[in-house]
């Protein structure tokens, strides 16, 4: 799998990352990089996110990669379908 890059620049949430879940072993490494004063939140998926006809349940990760505000770096620590970068705060000018 080659590295992926997401940056969201509003509260919102950023595209769905697909993962192979069917690697063996799963392994993929996760870091958090603020560049502003923010909050935000990684969440994962076991759904299909390819089927239109399913909705994903997203679920906030445990820490590091809950709520905070601080860079944060680790391995994902089971297999899932796919992450997403959630924002929730964003203070200031961005830029």
């Amino acid at each position: 799998m080659r590295k992926q890059q997401v940056s969201v620049a509003a509260v919102a949430a950023s595209a769905a990352i697909p993962l192979d879940r069917e690697g063996n072993p799963f392994e993929v490494g996760v870091r958090l990089l603020f560049t502003g004063t923010a909050t935000a939140q990684v969440e994962f998926t076991l759904d299909d996110i390819f089927d239109p006809t399913v909705t994903p349940t997203w679920t906030i990760a445990a820490a590091p990669f809950a709520s905070g505000s601080v860079n944060a770096a680790g391995k994902w620590p089971f297999a899932v379908t796919a992450l997403r970068l959630t924002l929730q705060v964003l203070q200031g000018k961005q830029g």
